[in-house]
């Protein structure tokens, strides 16, 4: 008759455990679909961040190119001060 009680008692305990595994499995079922809800969102933002950095990187080269016709506009403009001075002087 103990030994009896003592295996009910493991099989209690074994359902116990089992009903536990199965909320802990249920638990990070519900996660997972979470995750799997949330993917499209977080992929949609990664796009909106790459886009935004092709634009801004668009913008950075367009302020260099600009940068780089007015370094060359000076140069222009310092050979013809140069080319008024030479001539003044002769």
């Amino acid at each position: 008759m103990v030994q009896f009680r003592f295996r009910a008692a493991q099989f209690r305990s074994g359902v116990v455990q089992f009903m536990s595994d199965v909320v802990q499995f249920r638990y990070r079922a519900v996660q997972f679909m979470s995750e799997v809800v949330q993917f499209p969102f977080r992929a949609a933002q990664f796009t909106s961040e790459v886009v935004q950095f092709r634009f801004r990187a668009a913008q950075f080269t367009s302020e260099v190119a600009q940068f780089l016709f007015e370094v060359a506009q000076f140069r222009f403009r310092a050979v013809q001060f140069t080319s008024e001075v030479v001539q003044f002087r002769f």
